[in-house]
């Protein structure tokens, strides 16, 4: 009796089976009953889900009303925004502009600030605004010396106590055109300096063992940079040349111990000797394709240098021009180059390997002495 009753409860369960949607696939089986979801497109921030059927019984999902094809998931990811931008306010010379983003899906923007443009002086009036140009006021101490042909000035000693000075253009209705020889020379104080577009030249030791002397930016005015110019300004962190110099002389920057930025207007043409002797926080630096030659001892002592690449205009490297660059890993030597001179990587400890091009005819003595680490070479 017990046999025949399990197999009319087995006929039952099949019956039923052929009438529900589905079963369930768990241990307490039951009929699916389908709830309908309609498609929900995703938005930028907002995640949306496809058409489908959910069993408000299990929870599970299925892609047809029939409950025949379970999906696990139904999202559909947010889209995120898509900005386009503008800039809705422009900039002027002293006005930062505004630059607008906007989402071309649901319209949701923001802004950021457009740098004001500066000014852009020519012949003392701004090319994009028409304002004439404002003199710094000059700083009181200046010595002035009148030119042979009394038509220019030189500004050749500072008395004065300021840390930041400022050199005027003009004095007495002339124009000062030069910086003379040891002007500011041991000008322990000086922090700053600012040289007018008037100058075309700074003498000898101009600002040598200016000690506390942290910046300084040459214009595109001044032709030339004299013997140990800036010699010993042990605060000297960063230097901009301007495109109007064509050469910078002996020791220009030796003993700058603190200098770590440079940069070299592209009108240079020779790196003389020592010019950047033992500047020891110096890592990389950028020579411009208007070098032609580089002095005896230019780099040497630059202990933090990592790495330098010689442009294809240099022709001759002195002796020693790299010498005790003890963190230079890697040299580049272009086809221009037709000589090495004698050490001229002496003791660069951390040199692994160097390509010398066919131009090179020459490798002169100890070129490469106590490079201790050198792996590689090709000639």
């Amino acid at each position: 009796m017990k046999k025949h009753f399990r197999l009319f409860g087995v006929l039952l369960c099949a019956l039923l089976g052929t009438l529900a949607l589905a079963a369930c696939d768990t241990d307490d089986e039951h009929t699916h009953t389908l709830t309908a979801h309609e498609a929900v497109a995703a938005t930028c921030t907002q995640d949306g889900n496809i058409a489908y059927w959910s069993c408000t019984e299990c929870g599970k999902n299925f892609s047809d009303a029939a409950g025949n094809n379970e999906v696990t998931d139904v999202t559909l990811p947010a889209t995120g925004h898509t900005y386009e931008s503008e800039v809705t306010t422009q900039p002027t010379c002293t006005e930062d502009g505004v630059r607008t983003y906007t989402c071309s899906i649901c319209e949701d923007s923001y802004t950021e600030a457009v740098a004001a443009l500066g000014h852009n002086y020519v012949d003392g009036l701004c090319e994009n605004c028409g304002e004439q140009e404002q003199e710094s006021e000059p700083t009181e101490g200046f010595v002035f010396t009148l030119s042979s042909d009394e038509t220019s000035y030189s500004v050749t000693g500072y008395i004065g106590t300021a840390t930041e000075v400022c050199i005027p253009s003009s004095y007495n209705g002339l124009p000062v055109t030069s910086i003379g020889q040891d002007a500011f020379s041991y000008c322990i104080s000086l922090t700053s300096v600012t040289i007018p577009d008037s100058v075309t030249s700074i003498g000898e030791g101009a600002f040598s063992y200016c000690s506390s002397l942290t910046s300084v930016t040459i214009p595109d005015s001044v032709t030339s940079i004299g013997y140990g110019t800036f010699r010993d300004c042990t605060s000297l962190m960063s230097v901009t040349i301007g495109s109007g110099v064509t050469s910078i002389g002996r020791n220009a920057f030796s003993g700058c111990y603190s200098l770590i930025s440079i940069t070299i207007g592209s009108g240079v043409t020779s790196i003389g000797d020592h010019a950047f002797y033992s500047c020891r926080m110096l890592t990389n630096i950028a020579i411009p394709n208007s070098v032609t030659s580089i002095g005896n001892n230019a780099f040497d002592g630059c202990s933090s240098l990592t790495s330098v690449t010689i442009p294809n205009s240099v022709t001759s490297i002195g002796s020693q021009a790299f010498s005790y660059c003890t963190s230079l890993t890697s040299v580049t030597i272009p086809n221009s180059v037709t000589s090495i001179e004698q050490q001229t990587f002496y003791n660069c400890t951390s040199l692994t390997n160097v390509t010398i091009p066919n131009s090179v005819r020459s490798i002169g003595s100890y070129a490469f002495q106590d490079c201790t680490s050198l792996t590689s070479i090709i000639i």
